[in-house]
């Protein structure tokens, strides 16, 4: 017998969306998340419609942000009632700020951190805020990272004692 699951969702609405990498891929320490978030609909960032604001994260600890890049953002793409999408313009004084704040930053972070526990590797999210409230759309592991470079930093060197004399070699 074979089994067979539907999913039935609610279309959501965003008034901001985008992805989330829980590692940034270039980041082979693994310290950092890239973010990117429009207005509107996922499908601006993802054709390429909009170059979209981008966020480095730290992946534990505060400050959450450690840094940020405003994007153009000079459209949207929106779900229309009747079904389908529009593309409109964003005005001047929303492409002169950031979609996000920081609490929506922090939501984001912690949100992304427990999906990649849970699936238990490094995920590629794709999320969207509607009124508020944080919608994780999809998430998939991301498969084409650097090598993990170990973190030395807490490494302790132990040389040997040396020979007030010197060095000495055997022949």
């Amino acid at each position: 017998m074979t089994a067979l699951a539907v999913v039935v969702q609610r279309m959501v609405r965003p008034d901001v969306s985008g992805v989330l990498f829980t590692v940034a891929p270039m980041d082979a320490r693994r310290t950092q998340m890239l973010a990117n978030a429009a207005f509107g609909l996922g499908e601006a960032i993802v054709s390429g419609r909009v170059t979209p604001d981008t966020y480095a994260l730290a992946r534990t600890g505060a400050p959450v942000v450690v840094k940020k890049t405003l994007g153009t953002k000079a459209v949207r793409i929106d779900a229309v009632p009747a079904g389908g999408t529009e593309e409109r313009a964003v005005s001047a004084p929303d492409r002169a700020r950031f979609c996000l704040d920081e609490a929506a930053l922090v939501a984001l972070r912690d949100t992304a951190l427990r999906v990649e526990a849970h699936f238990g590797c490094p995920q590629d999210l794709e999320w969207a805020f509607e009124g508020g409230t944080l919608h994780v759309l999809q998430s998939r592991p991301i498969t084409s990272l650097p090598p993990e470079v170990p973190d030395f930093s807490r490494l302790t060197v132990v040389l040997p004692p040396t020979s007030l004399a010197g060095p000495s070699i055997a022949i």
